[in-house]
C-alpha cells in the first residue's frame, strides 16, 4: 500500500531493516515478535474468520451465486444444494478479505510496522502494486478456483462416509482429519512448487508470483491462474475430499490454510513469515509451507547461511 515514502519495486536491499540485524526483544515478547506463535495466531483467526464473517455471508453468497451460477454445471456443484461447498469457498475468501485486504493492508498503512518487517520497506506495496495484488487475488478466488475446487467436490460428494451435516462433530476424529490435511498440502505444495521451479515452467508460470521479491500478504494468491489452481487450491480442497470431514471442520481448514497463506507472504516475523520470505528472496530454498518435505529434502534454507545476511552463495546449485 501507499506509505509515506513510496518508492519503486523493486528497490535496493535496506540492510538497517534485514531480520538478522533486528534489535533483541525481551521474552516472552521477543518470542511473539520472533513468530514462535503464528501458528496460535494463525488458529485464532481463522476461526474468527468463519465464526463471526463466513457463517453470516454464506447465505448471502449463495444466493448470489444461484442467480449467476451456469446450469451446465449444476450437475457438478449446485449452490441451492452443496451448501457445504459453498461455506467452504466463502471460508477461504473471507479470509482472504479479512487477513491479507484487511488485518496486514491496515498493518501496512503504519510506518511503525515496517520494522517488524523481515525485509522491512521492501514488502511495503505502492498503491498501484496493492490494487494489482487484490485484483489477480480476487479474480483467482473467484474465477479461477472452480477449476480445482468442482473436481474436488465431485470426489467429497461420493465418497460418503462423514462430512454430512447430520453427523456428530467429534473433535478427535475432526483433528485426525486436520492432521491429514496439513501433510497433503505440505506434500502437494512442495512437489508443485519445486516442479513450477523448472526453467520452462518457472519462465511461463511461476514468474509471475515471484515478481515480489519480498510479498505482501495481498500477493499470497497473486499467481498465474494455471499455478493457482493446480499448486495452491489443489493441495487445499483434496484434504477434505479425502478424508470427508464435518463440514464446520472442512471451513475451517479453507479459512486456516488462507489465513496461513495470507500470513507467510504478510513479511511480520510475528506471523512466521520469515521462512517463506527466504523463499522470494533467494528462490532455492524452503519450497514447502510445512515442516515435513523440506527437512526430508534438505532444502531448509541451513541456518549457518541464515545467519550471514543473505549472501549469494545461499543460492542452491
Amino acid at each position: 500500500m501507499a506509505t509515506s515514502r513510496p518508492r519503486p519495486y523493486p528497490v535496493e536491499e535496506e540492510p538497517e531493516f534485514r531480520a538478522d540485524r533486528a534489535p533483541p526483544a525481551a521474552a516472552p515478547r521477543g518470542a511473539l515478535a520472533a513468530g514462535k506463535a503464528s501458528h496460535l495466531i494463525t488458529a485464532t483467526v481463522a476461526f474468527f474468520c468463519v465464526r463471526f464473517v463466513s457463517l453470516p455471508m454464506c447465505g448471502h453468497l449463495t444466493r448470489a451465486l444461484e442467480a449467476m451460477w451456469p446450469a451446465a454445471l449444476r450437475p457438478y456443484l449446485d449452490p441451492a444444494q452443496d451448501d457445504t461447498a459453498v461455506l467452504m469457498g466463502c471460508s477461504a475468501l473471507s479470509a482472504y478479505l479479512v487477513v491479507a485486504v484487511g488485518l496486514c493492508s491496515l498493518l501496512d498503512c503504519h510506518p511503525e510496522a515496517h520494522r517488524y518487517k523481515t525485509q522491512g520497506h521492501r514488502s511495503i506495496f505502492t498503491w498501484d502494486q496493492w490494487t494489482r495484488a487484490v485484483a489477480v487475488g480476487l479474480s483467482n478466488i473467484l474465477l479461477f478456483s472452480w477449476f480445482a475446487t468442482i473436481p474436488a467436490w465431485q470426489l467429497q460428494r461420493r465418497g460418503g462416509g462423514s462430512g454430512a451435516w447430520d453427523t456428530p462433530l467429534s473433535l478427535p476424529n475432526e483433528l485426525a482429519c486436520f492432521a491429514v490435511h496439513v501433510v497433503t498440502i505440505d506434500v502437494w505444495f512442495y512437489v508443485t512448487h519445486r516442479a513450477l521451479h523448472l526453467p520452462l515452467l518457472y519462465k511461463w508460470i511461476h514468474k509471475f508470483h515471484h515478481a515480489f521479491k519480498a510479498p505482501a500478504a495481498i500477493a499470497c494468491v497473486y499467481a498465474n491462474p494455471i499455478e493457482f489452481c493446480v499448486g495452491n487450491v489443489g493441495g487445499v480442497v483434496l484434504g477434505p475430499a479425502l478424508t470427508r470431514c464435518h463440514p464446520y471442520a472442512a471451513a475451517y481448514w479453507l479459512a486456516f490454510a488462507l489465513t496461513s497463506t495470507s500470513l507467510a507472504h504478510s513479511g511480520y516475523r510475528a506471523f512466521g513469515a520469515e521462512e517463506h520470505d527466504t523463499h522470494h528472496e533467494h528462490f532455492s530454498w524452503n519450497f514447502g509451507v510445512g515442516i515435513l518435505m523440506d527437512r526430508a529434502l534438505g532444502t531448509c534454507l541451513p541456518e549457518g547461511l541464515r545467519a550471514r545476511g543473505g549472501e549469494k552463495i545461499m543460492k542452491r546449485s
